[in-house]
């Protein structure tokens, strides 16, 4: 990531903004707040959200790595499938996936101590590629001659899904190829909800920290 690293602290904040507003287009699908009008559509337009959110998962991994996937990938501008980003990114920095926290707030000042890792209820990064792959089977035409598709027992997927997703951006934190530096990343902070994201750098012991 370049000195003036601010430009790529917007940009991951877009793609997470951008996230947000998927994934409650899908939410509001499941809760039958809104509909295309025609079951076989409401799944196809779900799984379509669901490969976007999971490229711009991949697209912000991209704007953290920056400077070294330019160098191995001179058109990186025109990249967008996901599998092959994250392929790509983990020869670069193999700790490259989000991880998920939790922030642990003070009783009395209200203030974020510490965080700590989130250990189970999160997209994984093996779940991560089957959800994409399960996805792409549902944008392709169904062949009359096949098995006729259960389309019902995908919305109990995609149940399953979202709040993995959900609790795998909540709080979530970057590891960058200096081992000293991280992106954390709150998803609603303060009073208006907005992504923020922040550029950490190992110095010592770290004090209170106000994400909210």
């Amino acid at each position: 990531m370049s000195k003036s690293y601010q430009e790529e602290l917007n940009k991951y904040a877009s793609c997470m903004e951008e996230i947000k507003l998927r994934v409650n287009t899908i939410l509001l699908i499941l809760d039958k707040k809104n509909s295309t009008g025609y079951k076989y559509t409401d799944v196809e337009f779900i799984c379509l959200q669901f490969r976007k959110i999971l490229e711009l998962i991949a697209l912000a991994n991209l704007v953290s790595n920056k400077e070294e996937y330019s160098q191995k990938h001179s058109n990186f501008v025109n990249h967008y499938h996901a599998k092959h980003i994250l392929r790509d990114i983990e020869k670069i920095n193999p700790n490259f996936y989000p991880i998920p926290t939790i922030q642990i707030v003070d009783p009395k000042t209200k203030k974020v101590t510490q965080t700590v890792n989130l250990e189970r209820g999160f997209l994984t990064k093996d779940e991560f590629l089957f959800v994409y792959d399960e996805c792409a089977e549902l944008l392709h035409a169904e062949n009359p001659f096949s098995e006729k598709r259960n389309i019902d027992k995908y919305f109990k997927k995609f149940k399953d899904w979202i709040p993995k997703i959900i609790n795998l951006l909540k709080h979530h934190q970057l590891q960058l190829i200096d081992i000293n530096k991280q992106i954390w990343v709150v998803m609603n902070s303060g009073t208006d909800k907005k992504v923020r994201a922040f550029l950490f750098e190992k110095i010592g012991k770290v004090g209170e920290v106000d994400l909210e």
